[in-house]
């Protein structure tokens, strides 16, 4: 039944499109959230045991990481969800903003009379973003990009920063690793 609704609709299409939506409709790969929030436990477990080994066997999330999201976005969804099935419940979630990390460099710049205050928040944390899969890289590794940058001019102290993405291509992992080491 799936397979012919699928096919009813790319013939429902002009057919000079057909063709395109046809490619698109047999690349198009399902993932029920049973398996999404099974990939999503592995890479939380994957960050957890990281994150463990840095900081040592004191680590919970509650104590040393801060979550950036933003909300009405999947990275929020996927954040509570990790909060949901895995406990991971950061010491706090802030705001990342839709394009460059835009509303966590605004909060910086907002509140450079109180810096100190600001450090000491973020001093010896781990930023995390989270999303639910990436295919290009781009938007989760300008993120990346431009809050090692603002952590960078603001002197935050931090451990280091972790993304945490279920899904991803070769292509974008390759990106995010390459936006990660960045200087």
């Amino acid at each position: 039944l799936e397979h012919w609704a699928t096919h009813v609709w790319v013939q429902a299409h002009q057919a000079a499109v057909k063709v395109a939506v046809n490619a698109v409709v047999t690349t198009v790969k399902y993932v029920s959230h049973r398996v999404f929030i099974d990939q999503l436990g592995r890479s939380v477990g994957q960050a957890n045991l990281h994150l463990a080994r840095l900081y040592g066997h004191d680590y919970t999330p509650g104590k040393n990481c801060i979550v950036l999201t933003e909300e009405r976005k999947s990275n929020l969804w996927v954040a509570e969800l990790a909060k949901q099935y895995f406990d991971f419940d950061a010491e706090r979630y802030m705001d990342l903003g839709l394009n460059g990390a835009d509303q966590f460099i605004e909060m910086l710049q907002g509140v450079s009379a109180d810096m100190d205050i600001v450090r000491e928040k973020f001093h010896d944390r781990t930023i995390v973003l989270f999303d639910d899969a990436s295919y290009s890289g781009k938007q989760i590794s300008t993120h990346l990009l431009q809050v090692r940058t603002a952590v960078h001019k603001y002197k935050l102290s931090i451990r280091e920063i972790v993304v945490i993405v279920p899904f991803a291509t070769p292509y974008a992992q390759a990106r995010i690793t390459e936006a990660s080491m960045a200087r």
